[in-house]
């Protein structure tokens, strides 16, 4: 993982375990998430990455929209799995194979 994308995962990470219920789209949370002019392209990264740990889940709104959030299936340990990433991304899970390209996320 790239260290742009490794810092964007530890940032999203703190702020899912501080704000257990947000939910926002990509532009979103680079918007008021990050508020930093972070660029889509390192989200849309740290997603995939969290998404593949099981500590964020997506959902597709009516608008066609893509939303993401804190994974809600029941489980032990998201919080800690939360602070892993925050602590640091590599100490959670490998990362994901190349030859399982992610689409755009709208």
């Amino acid at each position: 993982m790239e260290p742009d994308v490794h810092s964007t995962v530890q940032r999203l990470a703190r702020h899912l375990r501080l704000n257990p219920n947000v939910c926002d789209t990509c532009e979103g949370i680079v918007r008021w998430w990050l508020a930093d002019g972070t660029p889509p392209v390192l989200v849309e990264a740290a997603l995939a990455w969290m998404e593949a740990c099981g500590v964020v889940e997506s959902a597709h709104a009516a608008d066609g929209r893509t939303r993401f959030r804190r994974a809600t299936a029941p489980g032990p340990g998201l919080a800690q799995r939360l602070q892993a990433l925050e602590d640091d991304p590599r100490s959670l899970l490998p990362p994901p194979t190349a030859g399982a390209p992610r689409g755009v996320l709208h």
